[in-house]
């Protein structure tokens, strides 16, 4: 019916709905099928170039020809996500334009793309001098302890009011009390240090978009501190977890009953409190310092179970098992091409998560001037990795 319907349509947005409509419910279905998905995800792409999902679905079955050695199918469907007005989507086509066809094209080494370059230039760890750009502030005034600390308890709470509030009513609120108020001069050069002033959380799923605020924000600073100590996890890598998980809420619960900061269903919960040998209380999840510590241990439990923090960020998303299949069929791949892995994640929630979680890993790891660890964010080369994946 719905394909049938596609030649009535006349309105453009109507179509571009159906055509949506008609991509996912291929793709969904119990048994897919991949020959109808691909026929319509082509003509999407051919009609609604312009549409962030276009670029998406270009990448994605440009991977999957690339991978059947259909090179020149997958670099025409590269070229044309290449040409989006997404500069996310282009900017990942143009990478892989460049390094996988040898195309003289040029691309921003920025987020995930910039870690991906490092490791395949066989960097083992950055100091926060090699990831550093020319936008990151070096005056004593924008130091570590300053960034961190609010300059006063009401700046304190408007730049927490802002954090939470994630639609229209945010930039109302906000503007009435920024209004209201004279700010002086230290309070300002704060709230522009964290990008008071342009960011606002983005609506809906935070897992699903593909979008990169800079700078993020930070909240729980202690908290995070004492789990990424505790359980040996780079705090920026943490951080970048809450923030793609519930933008900090904490009283954040999803479709999928994952609860506050971390997100940690009570299935997974009960598993780490047994760990700990405590008793399992539901509304301790609710309580920002026990969630990020839990939160945080199930992750270095992930890292432990698969040796490369990148398979336990996937893991944390889409949970052990798929990651455990995806990396046994393309260990080799995973190793020598870790943008094609990426690129190829079956689960386009989990593929815009990883990519988002290491592009925020570094953009923290710049405002907190940490050291990356590349050999172990990727665990290729690594005992740990390879005795897990031979």
């Amino acid at each position: 019916f719905a394909e049938k319907l596609t030649e009535k349509i006349t309105d453009s947005k109507d179509l571009e709905r159906l055509y949506v409509i008609l991509i996912f419910s291929y793709a969904r279905k119990k048994n897919p099928d991949l020959i109808s998905f691909e026929r319509y995800a082509l003509e999407y792409i051919r009609r609604f170039s312009g549409e962030r999902l276009a670029g998406d679905l270009a990448i994605k079955i440009g991977i999957e020809k690339y991978l059947a050695g259909l090179t020149s199918e997958a670099y025409n469907l590269f070229y044309q996500a290449s040409q989006s007005p997404h500069k996310d989507i282009s900017e990942r086509a143009k990478y892989i334009l460049n390094k996988i066809f040898g195309l003289k094209v040029s691309f921003q080494l920025d987020g995930f793309i910039f870690l991906i370059e490092k490791y395949k230039e066989g960097s083992s760890r950055l100091k926060p001098s090699d990831i550093s750009g020319p936008d990151m502030v070096s005056n004593d005034r924008f130091s570590f302890s300053f960034v961190l600390t609010p300059p006063s308890e009401r700046i304190e709470d408007l730049y927490f009011l802002k954090l939470y509030l994630a639609d229209s009513r945010a930039k109302r609120v906000v503007r009435t009390i920024l209004n209201s108020w004279n700010l002086t001069e230290e309070e300002k050069r704060w709230l522009i240090s964290f990008g008071f002033f342009k960011y606002f959380a983005p609506p809906h799923d935070f897992r699903s978009t593909f979008a990169v605020y800079k700078p993020p924000p930070i909240a729980f600073y202690e908290d995070f501190l004492r789990a990424s100590r505790e359980f040996g996890i780079p705090i920026s890598l943490l951080l970048s977890i809450a923030l793609i998980e519930s933008h900090f809420d904490v009283s954040a619960v999803s479709s999928a009953n994952a609860i506050g900061v971390m997100q940690i269903i009570p299935s997974t919960a009960k598993e780490i409190f047994s760990d700990w040998g405590l008793p399992f209380v539901k509304d301790f999840l609710f309580e920002p310092s026990a969630n990020i510590l839990a939160g945080a241990y199930y992750l270095s439990k992930l890292k432990r179970m698969f040796g490369s923090w990148i398979l336990a960020i996937a893991a944390y998303n889409a949970g052990p098992s798929p990651v455990r299949k995806w990396i046994q069929d393309k260990k080799n791949l995973y190793c020598s091409n870790p943008e094609i892995f990426l690129e190829n994640i079956p689960y386009r929630q989990t593929r815009f998560y990883v990519m988002r979680a290491l592009s925020y890993y570094l953009e923290y790891a710049k405002i907190l001037k940490e050291e990356i660890n590349v050999a172990e964010l990727f665990g290729c080369g690594l005992d740990e990795f390879e005795s897990k994946f031979k």
